[in-house]
């Protein structure tokens, strides 16, 4: 939502796209640094993969790197309507739940 108050808007989506690869969104729990993550740019390799991630969240782009944080994260969204991020522990915000409707 930033990029797009910056960009005036998604239309033309091209200036849309240029404020949001500058995003840098820095979070925060008890006063220290909790996520950050901003955008992937075209072209940008992530280190250990070489791959690119063009316009693709990028997970804690803060030294150090080696700490094995995600490029991404895995959510799970409960049947009560709400989500949570599950993995990795790091990022948790709650515990994997099997669905009501998988049997074992």
């Amino acid at each position: 939502m930033a990029a797009a108050e910056e960009a005036g808007g998604f239309k033309p989506l091209d200036q849309w796209v240029t404020a949001m690869e500058k995003q840098d969104l820095i979070l925060k729990k008890d006063g220290k640094l909790w996520l950050r993550y901003g955008f992937w740019k075209p072209g940008e390799k992530e280190a250990r993969t070489g791959r690119t991630y063009p316009h693709n969240i990028r997970f804690d782009i803060s030294p150090p790197y080696d700490d094995g944080a995600p490029s991404m994260v895995v959510i799970q969204w409960y049947e009560d309507g709400s989500s949570k991020v599950v993995y990795p522990p790091k990022y948790a915000t709650g515990e994997f739940q099997l669905p009501s409707w998988v049997k074992q």
